[in-house]
């Protein structure tokens, strides 16, 4: 298991599910002292703890990023074929409550400004990075920190929910031209070999509840 997959292990062996999201926000609170990244804590509660942290130089447009720290409920134990808060690793997969929803994201973006700090003279702007409580129930994090003008002066926000679709629920005969950013066809192999998956990931403009436009999204082979 490498670095990354730890930190993601290290955050799923910890129970969010509701009220006590305060453990994640000391573990990314953690990380960013550790690589000279400046952050905050934001209390709605003894443990319900967010996070903000900002590199950049300030000289461009702010981007942002936001993942909430929580996650449903975990259930009956005995219906579970892995232990929830194991972050076991199974064929290259790794299980537990909030991997997909949304552990992962999260821990991607804390990683990402990680790495983007080594480059941060380079940064023409600011990347901000929000880990919010309460997301599965009434999304009060993300609400406090608005009424608190902390998410003020915005750009743009990426928030890192699950997007992905099994490749072979595409349609086998469609235009690019009706469905923008939809990769064609012929071209599926050569995504599953550079993506190493079996899904197709999209960014979509959306919001809770209502998407803006489901076909205003596009796919990137990396």
């Amino acid at each position: 298991m490498n670095q990354a997959e730890q930190m993601l292990q290290d955050i799923v062996g910890m129970n969010t599910a509701g009220n006590h999201e305060a453990d994640v926000a000391a573990y990314l609170e953690a990380l960013f002292n550790q690589h000279n990244i400046t952050n905050k804590l934001v209390k709605l509660s003894d443990r319900r703890i967010g996070v903000i942290a900002e590199i950049g130089n300030g000289n461009g447009p702010i981007l942002a990023f936001d993942g909430h720290e929580d996650t449903v409920a975990l259930g009956d134990m005995n219906k579970w074929q892995h232990n929830p808060l194991s972050g076991e690793k199974i064929d290259g997969k790794i299980f537990g409550r909030g991997i997909t929803d949304m552990k992962s994201g999260l821990m991607a973006a804390a990683i990402a400004m990680v790495n983007l700090k080594k480059q941060e003279s380079k940064l023409n702007g600011t990347f901000k990075f929000y880990a919010t409580v309460g997301e599965e129930s009434g999304e009060i994090g993300a609400k406090q920190m608005v009424e608190l003008g902390l998410a003020s002066h915005i750009d743009a926000l990426l928030i890192g929910e699950p997007s992905g679709l099994p490749l072979v629920g595409l349609p086998k005969n469609h235009s690019s031209e009706a469905l923008p950013g939809i990769i064609l066809q012929e071209n599926l192999d050569e995504l599953i070999v550079k993506n190493h998956t079996q899904e197709q990931h999209f960014l979509e403009i959306a919001h809770k509840c209502s998407e803006v436009n489901k076909l205003d999204y596009f796919y990137s082979v990396t």
